[in-house]
């Protein structure tokens, strides 16, 4: 992904850059593991976490900013009814 299709990513669920903390991972080991995705080290990483009232789902969201010119985000939805 481009640089701003990560801010048009990060726009859609109320979300942008500015929450986005340094060095956080907020995609939990068992949903990285459902999904086959592990977050090793030697990587730049930022994080947020976007909730939003019941039922809506909480979104959690780490972005690989190694390449600062492609970043790579992933993200894991939960809703709670």
């Amino acid at each position: 992904m481009s640089s701003s299709g990560l801010d048009r990513f990060l726009s859609r669920p109320g979300s942008g850059r500015a929450a986005l903390q340094d060095g956080k991972v907020t995609v939990s080991a068992h949903d990285t593991g459902i999904a086959g995705r592990y977050f090793g080290s030697g990587v730049d990483r930022v994080g947020t976490r976007h909730t939003d009232e019941r039922p809506r789902p909480t979104q959690d969201i780490t972005v690989d900013m190694t390449d600062p010119a492609s970043p790579v985000a992933y993200a894991a939805f939960a809703s709670t009814p």
